[in-house]
């Protein structure tokens, strides 16, 4: 009998912490168009970090294929392609912010962000040299450390 009740006090302590888990994500409804069969990519408003990005309902005749022309990258979801169509974007609550971050001459930069950071996305690249997480631009801390001549501007998503 005490087997059984460890087993179902488990269960319960899992359903618990999965129901925590849950409530901090959220889910909605977009509609993104690669007009003229161009690259978009949108911040989701309220999102540290997308989890996943389900197509709902393609317009397009041009095909729609995660990964391919279509996907999410740190806060942000984006459509390329000629893909147009309506996703179910489910997402971390939190916020996310612009920094530009600098590695000038190739040394490394530090550059102060927020102290619980979910994830990070190059919006727009600045320089000659590539812009590669965990090669030129990393999460170190509350902050994000660039180098190798990396300069760019990031979303970074948080939660606070």
């Amino acid at each position: 009998m005490a087997k059984f009740s460890r087993f179902s006090l488990l269960i319960l302590v899992l359903a618990f912490v999965s129901s925590i888990a849950e409530a901090a994500q959220n889910c909605r409804r977009m509609t993104l168009n690669s007009n003229g069969y161009r690259y978009r990519r949108q911040t989701v408003s309220g999102a540290a970090v997308v989890n996943s990005m389900t197509l709902q309902n393609q317009y397009s005749n041009s095909p729609c294929v995660s990964g391919v022309s279509y996907g999410s990258y740190g806060a942000d979801v984006w459509v390329n392609s000629g893909c147009r169509a309506r996703f179910n974007i489910c997402y971390t609550t939190g916020n996310s912010r612009e920094v530009t971050c600098s590695s000038s001459n190739y040394a490394p930069a530090t550059c102060h962000v927020h102290s619980n950071i979910r994830s990070v996305a190059v919006k727009t690249h600045r320089s000659n040299s590539p812009c590669v997480q965990d090669f030129s631009f990393r999460v170190v801390g509350s902050s994000l450390q660039v180098q190798n001549g990396c300069r760019a501007t990031f979303v970074v998503g948080y939660c606070d």
